[in-house]
């Protein structure tokens, strides 16, 4: 399996070498403004599923301390491309934002909402919300867990 990637201006690529762990609706404020919407829509990947972009054409940018989370624009037109987390003792995973993904039918559908409480609109579906920093985190790392025993 092999999905391509890249930021609106493709001058940001990547290549995607498996499924996602998750796909999850993340509303926290740092996803609202990174990705100038509402919340970010990401799938999440260990880092040796992804080939990377090149270096030089990404700005990263960590958002809290300590940088866990760093966030990528395109250096070209600073559009969300990928991020990485850089947690010690953890396993090594790539987010990617589905606007980056050219053909995201190849990616499931999302299985929840996280950090609800932070949401610009009410939405109405199916999905788990959670609300809460420590309700969130767990939800997302149960997910997390059990996608990495599944892979």
């Amino acid at each position: 399996m092999a999905i391509n990637g890249q930021c609106s201006c493709k001058n940001v690529s990547f290549q995607l070498k498996a499924s996602p762990l998750s796909r999850v609706l993340c509303h926290c404020t740092i996803c609202q403004s990174f990705n100038d919407a509402a919340y970010g829509d990401v799938a999440i990947f260990r880092a040796k599923d992804v080939v990377m972009p090149e270096e030089d054409t990404v700005n990263y940018q960590a958002f809290t301390k300590p940088p866990i989370v760093h966030r990528g624009k395109c250096k070209a037109c600073a559009k969300p491309a990928i991020e990485y987390v850089s947690l010690p003792l953890t396993p090594k995973l790539v987010i990617v934002p589905i606007a980056s993904i050219q053909d995201p039918d190849l990616i499931p559908e999302a299985s929840m909402h996280i950090f609800y409480h932070s949401r610009k609109n009410e939405i109405e579906d199916a999905l788990p919300k959670y609300s809460g920093y420590l309700k969130s985190q767990m939800a997302l790392g149960l997910v997390l867990i059990k996608g990495m025993f599944k892979a």
